[in-house]
């Protein structure tokens, strides 16, 4: 109803067919859900024609013995879309059966599956709803109706050979171990204890926990000079970290580039940018076209992808590539067959390849076979690339497994944009933020090079250095506790906020 109302170009367009089947057990509740199903399916056919819906009950409407098997089939072969907003579900394998006929059939066709059904754990390619939130919900499904049929069939494509290859068992094998995962992270995050101080500078005490950033403060101080460098990170620092990886569960196959920062973080970037003063450095992991297509667009923004193995300065259109060794360079023709045997035998894994490394992802598949399949393939890779000159590391939290060329960090980059800035004219102020493991190379540099003799007089007490998040131990001065606290900051010293002293 929602969907016709605030799209009416699928009015003369849509039939909704609303199979119901009955739980089992009879009773007043039963009975008074039925009937306001009826009756809202009444009022929609009353303002949309009776066309727009069609409402059956199994064992009322129609016999149990029709819904069998082979007239599922048959009705899901001349569907564009299979929807389930169920709140809760159990062994339902309804969805199965959509992707494999459609696909059997050459057909095109979208899953769109409530988080909080089993198999959407597992379906990857389906597109995932809140079920208590009806403008997402509306949001989703004319997003499928409208989706390309290349589209289609590559989420298709995802979820096939899933289907073919296992059995119910396997699925509920998959529902027992995230609920395991889920007690495993409730009990990790009540133990989480502060962040503790890895170097000392300034008021920081190396093994003491790491103090809040004050950001008023931090904005007082940048009024004050005149020479800045800001250093950001982008996934998890500029964007919310469980926001890229949900992006990247239902999109990653398919729009060719991974979640752009909010429109907020846009703006204060290019504000940041237009000013004179300061010189602004965004490093990441993605690729070069990922970065470009994400934010491209800001005039003046120096950026590194890849860890900083490429990099465009600002007012640049060209992308600069660090030199690597013979041995170097061929490591992706060395590494991609094993890469590739593992992504067949784990479903939901994915590869996203670059020019200084590649990563397999496991974010979609099964938690514990996951981490399993992701132990072996480091072990395999290791074995395979000795003395390519390329490193392989497993991270649990990212949920991937990364091979990359050796001494390509974030610090690297950092250290240089650092360098190069001061050599211009001297630095009054420095700026730097990040996430992870990655970040803390860049992390460990600044600091690092804030010290040397011609810096440390001048950035006393004008270094800022941020992790963002909790964890064990980091090479910051300071946290903040997640990224919309880094877009604050970004937003104050945008407005001028904190300026007075």
């Amino acid at each position: 109803e929602e969907l016709l109302t605030e799209y009416p170009m699928w009015r003369s367009r849509l039939t909704l067919l609303q199979v119901c089947i009955s739980t089992g057990k009879e009773g007043e509740d039963t009975a008074g859900q039925s009937a306001q199903n009826r009756r809202t399916a009444s009022r929609i056919q009353q303002a949309f024609g009776r066309e727009s819906v069609h409402y059956l009950e199994v064992g009322t409407d129609i016999d149990a013995a029709d819904w069998c098997v082979n007239n599922r089939l048959a009705l899901f072969r001349i569907f564009d879309v299979f929807l389930n907003t169920a709140m809760k579900d159990g062994l339902n394998l309804l969805p199965f059966e959509y992707v494999l006929t459609k696909t059997e059939q050459k057909k095109s066709g979208v899953v769109v599956l409530s988080e909080f059904v089993g198999c959407s754990h597992v379906l990857n390619g389906g597109v995932r709803v809140n079920p208590f939130n009806l403008e997402h919900v509306v949001e989703q499904l004319d997003a499928a109706l409208s989706m390309n049929p290349q589209e289609r069939a590559a989420r298709l494509a995802k979820d096939y050979q899933f289907v073919c290859e296992n059995t119910t068992t396997t699925w509920l094998h998959v529902a027992v171990q995230d609920m395991r995962r889920v007690r495993s992270t409730m009990v990790h995050a009540l133990s989480s204890r502060p962040t503790l101080a890895v170097t000392s500078w300034g008021g920081v005490t190396k093994g003491k926990p790491l103090p809040s950033l004050n950001v008023e403060a931090l904005a007082r101080c940048y009024r004050q000079c005149s020479r800045r460098l800001i250093l950001l990170g982008l996934d998890g620092t500029l964007i919310q970290q469980a926001k890229v990886i949900a992006y990247l569960k239902n999109f990653q196959d398919f729009h060719g580039h991974s979640l752009a920062p909010p429109p907020a973080a846009l703006h204060s970037l290019r504000a940041l940018c237009a000013d004179p003063a300061n010189t602004v450095h965004v490093i990441s992991g993605r690729s070069a076209a990922d970065m470009e297509t994400c934010m491209g667009g800001i005039d003046g923004l120096s950026m590194a992808a890849e860890l900083g193995f490429l990099q465009l300065a600002s007012h640049s259109k060209k992308w600069v590539q660090r030199d690597v060794t013979e041995a170097q360079a061929g490591w992706c023709e060395l590494a991609r067959p094993v890469i590739e045997q593992y992504t067949r035998r784990t479903n939901g894994a994915y590869v996203r390849y670059g020019e200084s490394g590649a990563h397999w992802c496991y974010q979609n598949a099964d938690p514990d076979f996951g981490r399993f399949q992701a132990a072996q393939l480091t072990t395999a890779l290791r074995e395979r690339l000795q003395g390519a000159g390329v490193s392989v590391c497993h991270s649990p939290d990212k949920g991937r497994v990364e091979v990359r060329i050796a001494n390509v960090n974030k610090g690297a980059v950092a250290d240089d944009a650092m360098c190069a800035a001061h050599s211009i004219a001297p630095l009054d102020f420095v700026l730097c933020i990040g996430d992870d493991d990655d970040d803390e190379f860049m992390l460990s540099a600044v600091t690092a090079r804030a010290s040397a003799h011609g810096m440390c007089e001048r950035l006393q007490d004008r270094l800022f250095t941020v992790t963002v998040g909790k964890k064990a131990a980091s090479h910051a001065q300071f946290t903040v506790p997640n990224s919309r606290e880094v877009l604050r900051l970004l937003e104050t010293l945008r407005d001028g906020r904190g300026a007075s002293p």
